[in-house]
């Protein structure tokens, strides 16, 4: 170095910089320090601003103060390179040499260059209303001085004075044009100009005003520096990140319609994903590796400075100026190394969110088309949760799988180089752990692949449990369903802690092998005759210390890789799922005659594509535009199933299929209505643009203007996943309302009348379906057959066949049965019909989830500001349990203090050895008789060869232990040969006084002390080593620490969850014993019931009695607080006043599970989950087989079951496997193995036909004779044979007597309802 400055500033090497010359400062400092060092500063300010995105309202004309600075630094370029000329012409102009001066120059041309570009760009910029970045301008004014000392120079050697020499005199006037240039530069700095007023400075970092868009436009070193970062930094710090949109906008290269369009370039069906994501991501990815690759180098450079450097701290031969270099190389390359890690890990991470997104994506899409052969929804989840995520593991492992062995592959040569063959012994030890490695990580796939089926079964199950989650409230399920979420879990943990113990032994033995390499590399290096130096035993350790990292994330990134190979196979099979075809489904040929709009010929349709389930089979349909068609039979018929075939929701064995305007798509309403979490506006809407007036007509048709006069917000009020918020009329009047509003030709309507009220349902019959549909043609199912009697076509279909089709009076007949007559014929009422569709709803039975007043269901999370608490620290601790926790942290620091240890101790080793051989050098060995007894013989140790038989002539020589260092003796395991004047050869016979060394007079029995600088020799080696390892470990810290606070936020969450939200009141264990409840009475006391305060009261002082064993049915407009009854009484809610009793018992009093263990509820909703028949119908498994055999008997769903397979069949995801019909029949078997004296009925045969439903009524009648049982009905029919009726009007009770009394009162709610019933189907629209 000091040779390279002399030679170029023409100075002695003892004095190379020298900093003041003649009575000013040296040329070279000038040049070098004061004028190239700020050059190249302001270069990279310069070029950091180059990216600047350009503003949308720029003009071409800059400012005054833009263009003067513009020109200043143009001609600032230009004026050193013609400063060169005079230098470069013989004879030279001083005052420096050639070579400095042109290093100057060009550098400052350089610099005023990439300036003035960068002056460009920002004044086209946002910047260009304003003087721009002030660090900036203060940059360029830093070569200041350099010139102005340029210029003392000049007038000290009297360049102006004769006589004048035209070199130095062009000089001096290039010089004053610089500082000219250089003045108008500030000047057009401090006076912009221009029209606008007072031109405020710009900060050091700029801020936006809005929120930018990240990285994009950002020059190269802003990315490097993450400058780009402090303005969102800056809001953080002023506490203004609270919501999304506060932080940044995605760059182009994130935002996920770039991502859609990227891959979509790369995908078509049937292509394998990993070749599209790689086509789409796969070189920015792969180009990574170069950056990998330059840090991993980059990181080795670091032990092989290390080495020279403690070999010039050990050696002293070499000059200052190469320690210097190689501590300044040392840091430089730790730096830079880091840096380069860096920005791999976060390019690594930008890859992983786009290929994740695509993923996410093509998911999305895929979902969207598949045909009838669709997973269940708890497997797409898994798929878009977890294994999209598994699958970019291998993001991060790829790099890592090639890099860790060219890391071991450079480190296990840098060894050789360091001890020669020794490596040999480490590298055997780590290919042996290859095919251990190996069959771990089979088992570790293979056990990853049935913990995610496992997790696929547990997920599904739990999204059944908790859309049922209210069912199972009523039933007291929560523990025999809890046990069997557990045992699922326990599953998947059993395969997870397989996993974990694999990954345990893998990283145990990846761990301790940097360890057992360096023992072995030492052993072997040291029995092979070689002496261990302070030099090669540290840089040995610096790249051992290399691998551990690496060598512990090996097994990480191979279980990466694994995942990520399960993961993708698993969505591979999902993508490779048959999409829906509407070519290939439906018939290329429209009907065959103009007038049809659908055709069926010799179609046969199965659920399932081999035609194992219940097939569907129409021989000739054919349905004319504008018709009205009825499809009627008994449950499990096939009605669905033929809407269903139609929709082209089954598999096409056979046949034809003519749609006539199939691009125009169909109008579906389903038996299950399908809602989102959305606004009421905009599920109806679905995407559709907003049309006032055909919006306002479909609220009136829909009969739903009442509902929304009594949601706070209207139709902007927010409803929750799939409607949970609504009753079920409400959600099946927006299913309604959104097909209707899509405004299609073809409506297949299935049964959207069975969970509404009498007259609600004649409204949707003659304000919508004959109404604002009576142009289009409508396929409607339905079992209420009264309503069917408008109708052009009726088909009847039994077993999945349509056996017969005609007009209404032929086939209605045939399918129904006539309720017994309460009432006489009287004169209709349109008044009262009118009275009963058009009546307000008050109240808001349906709407049970807390609101605002603006309509938002989903409200603002409440946030916690700051620093994780502690005591979400205590709770995660007492989760993993303290002696665990104990265990772990006391591992944890017994790790390290074991790992520090004993790299001191081969520190103090080194150190001992060093000053032993500088004491043994300077102090020659005495001899004494009486030493010889005292000498170890753990001394030959490492001395191979040491021991070998002696001729009888040779006398033995054997130091004395007076003539070795005092710590040899403390250290006896350390090597012979460390000592070059103590070593010996012992004799197989030794002869005790005989061996001494005659050369070693007695005058040095005292050896000299090991001088204090060779014992340090091993701290600065083991300091070294370990700042080596900083940069990571600091890194590490940070990315732990942040990793850790955040994932602390999830157990933050938990806790909350579990532990702050409200619970329901458990009561007080009264001691009552297990038959407390004998007679059966309900006894409502003014019990008044609010959903929110502000809301009105949904029950208002309800008061009535019913007697053991007696049969009420529970009537009243939707909304009036029929289904608040049983809220009540099965304590979902708690009344705001009032209370239930059982037979005079207080329900608040009693524990929920003793309460509700005594009531059975049939639910109007069925509630199934995955499972087996037996486990539906009995899922605390208390009854035998021969009584659940009875109950689907009583319920005719005998035959049904043992076509499927017995007890033991599959009802598949939410007993998909029956109709809708069928699973409530499932539900009301359930109910009839219940020996409760109280049974609850919220319509639990809506989707039954009537025949089924009389005799249903008929085993309800019979099986629960003697108990007490409550019915709320929206068809009146089935409450006709009750003992009383109990009548509800806005959470009050009007009316309460026998069927016979209430009709016979003169403007009786119960007539006009019941009239409605009866009369309106028949009424004229």
């Amino acid at each position: 170095m000091e040779r390279l400055l002399a030679q170029l500033c023409g100075t002695s090497a003892a004095w190379p910089l020298p900093l003041w010359e003649g009575g000013t400062t040296g040329h070279c400092f000038t040049q070098l320090v004061l004028s190239a060092l700020p050059h190249a500063v302001l270069a990279v300010l310069s070029a950091c601003h180059l990216g600047t995105p350009r503003s949308p309202d720029s003009i071409l004309l800059c400012r005054p103060g833009w263009r003067l600075r513009l020109a200043a630094s143009f001609l600032l370029s230009i004026f050193p390179l013609l400063d060169l000329l005079p230098v470069a012409v013989p004879p030279g102009a001083g005052p420096g040499p050639v070579g400095l001066e042109v290093l100057a120059g060009c550098v400052a041309a350089v610099a005023w260059i990439t300036h003035g570009l960068a002056l460009w760009t920002l004044a086209h910029s946002p910047h260009g209303h304003s003087r721009g970045p002030l660090a900036l301008a203060l940059a360029a004014i830093l070569p200041a001085p350099a010139l102005v000392l340029t210029l003392l120079w000049h007038c000290q050697q009297g360049t102006l004075l004769p006589p004048l020499l035209p070199g130095p005199l062009v000089r001096l006037c290039l010089l004053i044009l610089q500082l000219a240039a250089l003045l108008a530069y500030i000047l057009g700095w401090a006076a912009p100009g221009g029209p606008r007023g007072r031109w405020a400075p710009e900060p050091l970092l700029p801020e936006g005003q809005e929120p930018e868009v990240a990285e994009d436009g950002e020059s190269w070193l802003s990315r490097f520096s993450y400058a780009w970062l402090a303005p969102l930094l800056a809001r953080g710090a002023r506490g203004e990140l609270r919501q999304p949109q506060d932080t940044c906008h995605l760059p182009h290269r994130l935002h996920p319609t770039y991502l859609a369009r990227a891959f979509q370039a790369h995908w078509q069906e049937g292509a394998q994903l990993w070749r599209a994501l790689y086509g789409a991501f796969g070189r920015c990815y792969l180009a990574l590796g170069l950056l990998k690759l330059m840090g991993t180098m980059l990181g080795f450079s670091g032990p092989l400075l290390l080495s020279l450097l403690v070999s010039f701290l050990e050696e002293g031969q070499e000059p200052l100026s190469h320690g210097l270099l190689y501590a300044l190389g040392l840091a430089g390359g730790a730096v830079l190394g880091a840096v380069l890690q860096n920005q791999y890990g976060y390019e690594v991470r930008k890859v992983t969110l786009q290929a994740r997104g695509a993923v996410l994506n093509i998911l999305y899409l895929k979902a969207l088309q598949l045909g009838p052969s669709r997973p269940p929804a708890g497997e797409v989840l898994n798929l878009l949760g977890t294994d999209s995520e598994r699958l970019l593991n291998f993001a991060g492992s790829f790099h890592e799988a090639w890099g860790l062995p060219l890391q071991l592959a450079i480190t296990l040569y840098l060894l050789y180089q360091q001890v020669g063959v020794a490596f040999v012994g480490g590298l055997i030890l780590a290919l042996l752990l290859v095919p251990v490695n190996k069959v771990i990580a089979t088992r570790i796939m293979a056990s990853n692949q049935e913990m995610l089926q496992h997790k696929d079964a547990r997920v599904k199950l739990m999204a059944e449990l908790l859309s049922g989650i209210r069912v199972i409230k009523f039933c007291g399920w929560e523990q025999a369903l809890g046990a069997r979420v557990e045992a699922y879990r326990a599953r998947e943990l059993g395969r997870l802690c397989v996993i974990k113990y694999l990954d345990a032994a893998c990283v145990y033995l990846w761990a301790a092998l940097p360890v057992v390499i360096s023992i072995i590399i030492f052993i072997t290096y040291v029995l092979m005759g070689h002496q261990l130096t302070a030099t090669k035993v540290f840089t040995a350790l610096a790249l051992v210390r290399m691998l551990i990292l690496p060598l512990n994330n090996f097994p990480w990134v191979i279980n990466g890789l694994l995942e990520a190979k399960v993961s993708l196979d698993r969505i591979q099979r999902f993508l490779d799922l048959p999409n829906h075809n509407p070519q290939a489904y439906y018939s290329t040929d429209p009907p065959t005659e103009p007038s049809t709009v659908l055709e069926l010929h010799g179609a046969l349709f199965s659920w399932d594509p081999v035609g194992t389930s219940q097939e569907t089979f129409i021989s000739h349909l054919e349905v004319k535009k504008g018709m009205l068609v009825g499809i009627v039979g008994k449950v499990g018929c096939g009605k669905s199933s033929l809407l269903a075939a139609i929709a082209g929701e089954l598999h096409r064995l056979r046949g034809q299929v003519a749609v006539w305007g199939l691009s125009k798509g169909f109008g579906l309403a389903t038996q299950e209505p399908w809602i989102q979490f959305a606004t009421i506006r905009d599920n109806i809407l679905f995407g559709k643009t907003f049309d006032a007036q055909l919006y306002r007509e479909v609220l009136e048709a829909c009969a739903l203007i009442d509902d929304l006069s009594i949601l706070p917000a209207g139709d902007q009020t927010e409803v929750g996943e799939k409607g949970v918020t609504l009753s079920g009329g409400q959600r099946a009047r927006i299913a309604l309302a959104r097909a209707v509003y899509q405004e299609k030709e073809l409506y297949l309507l299935d049964d959207p009348l069975a969970a509404v009220d009498a007259d609600v349902a004649t409204h949707l019959l003659h304000r919508c379906i004959l109404g604002v549909l009576s142009h289009t043609t409508r396929l409607l199912c339905t079992h209420r057959t009264e309503y069917l009697e408008r109708a052009d076509v009726v088909l009847l279909m039994e077993a999945g066949r349509l056996i017969q089709a005609g007009p209404p009076s032929e086939i209605l007949p045939l399918v129904q049965a006539v309720p017994k007559a309460w009432a006489d014929d009287e004169q209709e009422s349109d008044s009262a019909i009118t009275q009963s569709v058009q009546n307000p709803e008050k109240t808001k039975e349906g709407f049970e989830v807390e609101q605002s007043t603006s309509g938002r269901l989903l409200q603002e999370e409440s946030k916690k500001e700051g620093a994780v608490k502690l005591h979400v620290y205590r709770a995660y601790w007492r989760a993993v349990g303290q002696s665990l926790a104990l265990a772990i942290l006391f591992s944890l620091l017994l790790m390290q203090a074991t790992r520090n240890a004993a790299d001191w101790w081969l520190s103090h080793w080194i150190s001992e050895l060093k000053a032993a051989k500088n004491s043994s050098q300077e102090a020659p060995a005495s001899t004494s008789p009486a030493s010889t007894g005292f000498f170890s013989p753990q001394l030959l140790l490492f001395s191979p060869g040491s021991l070998y038989p002696l001729p009888t002539t040779q006398r033995p020589s054997v130091p004395t232990v007076q003539s070795c260092p005092q710590w040899l003796l403390r250290h006896p395991f350390l090597p012979h040969r460390i000592c070059n004047h103590c070593w010996c050869q012992l004799p197989l016979h030794p002869t005790p006084g005989s061996a001494l060394c005659s050369r070693y007079p007695p005058s040095s029995r005292q050896p000299a002390s090991p001088p204090a600088a060779s014992s340090s020799y091993g701290l600065v080696g083991l300091s070294l080593s370990y700042a080596l390892s900083l940069t990571g470990l600091l890194s590490g810290l940070v990315s732990s620490f942040t990793q850790t606070e955040a994932m602390l936020v999830s157990v933050e969450r938990l806790e909350e969850y579990s532990c702050d939200l409200p619970q329901e009141p458990r009561g007080q264990p009264l001691q009552l014993g297990t038959g407390w409840l004998t007679q059966g009475s309900v006894e409502f006391q003014d019990v008044v019931l609010v959903y929110r305060p502000g809301l009105p009261n949904a029950l208002d002082g309800v008061t009535f009695r019913v007697q053991p064993g007696e049969k009420l049915g529970i009537v009243g407009r939707t909304g009036s607080g029929k289904s608040s009854l049983l809220l009540v009484l099965f304590r979902l809610l708690e009344p705001s006043s009032g209370r239930v009793l059982l037979d005079g018992v207080d329900t608040s009093q009693l524990e929920l599970a003793e309460l509700r263990s005594q009531l059975a509820i049939i639910p109007q909703e069925p509630f199934l989950f995955s499972g087996t028949v037996r486990e539906n119908l009995d899922p605390q498994g208390l009854h035998e087989d021969r009584a659940l055999w009875q109950a689907l008997e009583q319920c005719h769903l005998s035959e049904v079951i043992v076509s499927m397979g017995g007890l033991d069949a599959e009802l598949g995801e939410g007993g998909r496997s029956l109709s809708l019909g069928q699973r409530q029949l499932l539900c009301l078997a359930r109910a009839l193995l219940t020996d409760a004296k109280i049974l609850c009925i919220d319509e639990a045969t809506a989707s039954v036909d009537q025949k089924t439903d009389q005799l249903l009524q008929q085993t309800i009648c019979k099986r629960f004779a003697n108990k007490t049982v409550l019915t709320i009905a929206h068809r009146l029919n089935t409450i006709l044979n009750s003992d009383r009726v109990l009548v509800l009007q806005m959470g009050r009770v009007v009316e309460l007597g026998s069927p016979a009394a209430l009709c016979n009162q003169p403007h009786s709610l119960f007539q006009q309802l019941l009239q409605s019933s009866q009369q309106g189907a028949r009424s004229s629209p």
